[in-house]
């Protein structure tokens, strides 16, 4: 009779004490890190010195001037139980700017930030709101993907002067692992430039499994989204994922017309991340069992 004895190792703990959080380069061979409330100036080779200046982080980076909330909430209306917006004489549909996946809000996670744009779903049709002189436009959203109607969710590309917009949900699940998302580069003035589709593999695939008890996997995975210098990247974290599914992903658009993941950074690598300005350089603070440590890499190379 052959035995086989399996230990579980349990996550490693992160000591938010000594973290070191990568929050906005200086150049592209310096950067700027917090722990503790204490800022330092990182240099290429890793060397920390105390930084008493202010430090502006790079999920804080200023949105461009566009009017997301109306002055007066009159303009909001309740009907049969919904928020809704009166566009020439139809009652449109509000939706609040969220993620409906991969909060990670049981793993502390810091969030990006995220531009909160009000959404409407209406008729089959999707897009943002705003409001010029509290009067409602809005910016349609072709889908590729018509039965996945979730909604947007903008992040801004400051090198480029753009948005990009992507659907925060799957959709109707086809079968596991699968994910149908559209994706679309907006210009500053909020015309869409192109629409793509995302790629189908769901980075967030997870069989559920007691260690998600209470309110599932989503609660403990977290998907970023980081548009820099025209690249999207999706930065995967969270336990129960494996190690070697974690990292950060480039979304690769093939000469098919379809769209790929390419994995540039594995293993556990903790929000926040911190791209240089040429986009090509980023830190993160990686954890691991033969010691936690703050690191960049180069994602251009290769």
């Amino acid at each position: 009779m052959l035995t086989v004895a399996v230990r579980c190792v349990p996550e490693k703990s992160v000591d938010l004490t000594e973290k070191l959080s990568p929050i906005g380069w200086l150049n592209e061979e310096e950067f700027f890190a917090a722990r503790a409330g204490d800022h330092y100036l990182v240099n290429s080779s890793l060397l920390l010195q105390p930084f008493e200046g202010v430090v502006r982080a790079d999920w804080g980076i200023e949105m461009p001037d566009s009017v997301l909330e109306p002055r007066n909430p009159a303009v909001f209306q309740q009907h049969d139980g919904h928020k809704v917006v009166i566009i020439g004489g139809e009652r449109i549909r509000v939706k609040e700017a969220y993620f409906r996946r991969g909060y990670g809000l049981n793993q502390s996670f810091v969030r990006e930030t995220f531009i909160p744009f009000r959404t409407y779903l209406h008729m089959g049709k999707i897009g943002l709101l705003t409001f010029e002189q509290d009067v409602p436009t809005q910016v349609e959203l072709p889908l590729i993907y018509r039965n996945n109607r979730s909604a947007p969710i903008a992040v801004w590309d400051e090198q480029m002067g753009r948005f990009f917009v992507f659907q925060s949900g799957c959709g109707p699940r086809t079968e596991s692992g699968t994910c149908q998302r559209t994706g679309w580069w907006l210009s500053k003035g909020l015309r869409v430039v192109q629409t793509i589709a995302l790629p189908e593999g769901d980075l967030l695939d997870v069989e559920e499994k007691m260690a998600c008890f209470s309110c599932g996997c989503g609660c403990y995975t977290q998907e970023s989204v980081h548009a820099v210098n025209g690249i999207v990247y999706f930065h995967i974290s969270g336990f129960p994922l494996p190690a070697s599914q974690r990292g950060l992903y480039e979304v690769i658009l093939t000469n098919a017309g379809r769209s790929e993941w390419r994995q540039v950074i594995e293993g556990r690598i903790e929000p926040p991340l911190a791209f240089s300005p040429s986009g090509c350089e980023v830190a993160f603070y990686r954890i691991s069992y033969f010691g936690d440590r703050i690191e960049t890499q180069n994602i251009c190379e290769g």
